[in-house]
């Protein structure tokens, strides 16, 4: 099993990116990100509310063993003054999108498409997922750690803050309270419950993407969607705002679909811009991990095309190649002693040391053989 789990992580850290700075306990990150529903989100708006932000993907097989976890943490701490907030790692904002509504994350994601590359992992020090901060209302870091430990000390930030008055509140209660009734569908209930909400519900990233979650179940296209929308219709304005919640619940002619060419290209553009600066200051090993990410993400554009040639020389070349190989077998060491750490701190001692005996012996010689050898040193004092 514990073979099992160590895979399971190693999948989720081996690509990760070189860290440039680090959020830890006591720190006040500054926070000014927008989510996938174009929303911006500030330190300023987040003041008085303590937020657990969650660094997560969907190719994370550890991050979705807690999926249910989060989901169940959310509606227990929803009316307590908390918020969550994903950062999610993929790099296909549609798929994620799609996976949030299928587990039920209705709490506002940030995703940039650059994975280990983003600019918030690598600012936060994010060296694997699952990997979860708590903020005090203040802002301030009071718990970082692996999601399925977090519970004593989100109940503990809770019970040292008072839950401000948030409206939030109210609207949140009556979606929940709308998406049990789309399930015995009474879509006329629905369709009403949605149009006395205000404008601001309609607007503020939680809880517009709580709208969002329900308004894609309630439009999956079937005998049921077509029902909901014809109570809908009687609704002042509520068609407008459900189809800008899930633009591609209408069925449209494929020729007359809004088109993510223009899109893509400028992420295409951007990306590139990102990794050729990288080859130029001479960083090859990360370079060579963006051309390669951009030659398969976006195939088939001008950009994609300009990365695959990068990608071919960099190959050409015995030296870089060797620095990706090292580079490869220093992270996966990381990710071990990262996860021996994490053992040591939960009080599971027998399987930090063999976690540690296993780094010292796929890794001789290395600054991580040494480090684990001085955890083993203290474990079994």
């Amino acid at each position: 099993m514990l073979k099992h789990f160590q895979s399971a992580c190693l999948a989720a850290l081996l690509l990760a990116a070189p860290v440039f700075a680090e959020v830890k306990v006591g720190d006040r990150p500054a926070i000014d990100w927008k989510t996938t529903e174009g929303q911006s989100v500030t330190n300023a708006d987040l003041k008085g509310r303590i937020i657990v932000v969650d660094f997560w993907a969907t190719w994370c097989a550890p991050c979705m063993a807690e999926a249910e976890h989060m989901v169940k943490l959310r509606k227990q701490y929803a009316d307590k003054g908390v918020n969550l907030l994903g950062i999610s790692l993929d790099s296909n904002v549609g798929r994620m999108k799609q996976v949030t509504v299928e587990k039920g994350f209705d709490w506002p994601q940030v995703c940039d498409t650059l994975g280990w590359n983003g600019e918030i992992p690598r600012a936060w020090g994010v060296r694997g997922i699952p990997q979860t901060f708590i903020l005090s209302g203040e802002g301030e870091v009071v718990w970082a750690g692996h999601p399925a430990e977090i519970d004593g000390a989100l109940e503990k930030a809770v019970g040292s803050i008072k839950a401000p008055d948030d409206p939030r509140k109210e609207i949140l209660k009556s979606i929940d309270e709308a998406g049990l009734k789309l399930a015995d569908k009474d879509y006329a209930s629905v369709a009403a419950a949605l149009a006395k909400l205000p404008d601001a519900a309609w607007k503020d990233p939680e809880t517009r993407l709580a709208l969002r979650t329900l308004a894609v179940k309630a439009l999956r296209p079937g005998e049921g969607a077509e029902k909901f929308r014809a109570a809908a219709a009687k609704e002042r304005g509520l068609e407008a705002k459900l189809d800008a919640l899930a633009p591609g619940s209408r069925s449209t002619p494929a020729a007359t679909r809004p088109s993510d060419s223009a899109d893509k290209s400028a992420q295409a553009k951007a990306q590139l811009a990102k990794a050729d600066k990288t080859r130029e200051e001479g960083d090859h090993v990360q370079a060579y991990g963006l051309y390669r990410r951009i030659a398969k993400s976006f195939a088939g554009t001008p950009e994609a095309t300009a990365a695959a040639e990068q990608v071919a020389k960099y190959e050409k070349d015995p030296a870089v190649m060797q620095a990706v190989k090292d580079e490869e077998k220093a992270k996966a060491a990381r990710s071990q002693l990262a996860l021996a750490k994490g053992y040591r701190e939960g009080g599971k001692i027998a399987l930090a040391r063999e976690t540690y005996l296993g780094i010292i012996k796929d890794y001789p010689g290395t600054p991580a053989a040494k480090e684990a050898e001085a955890g083993l040193a203290d474990v079994k004092k």
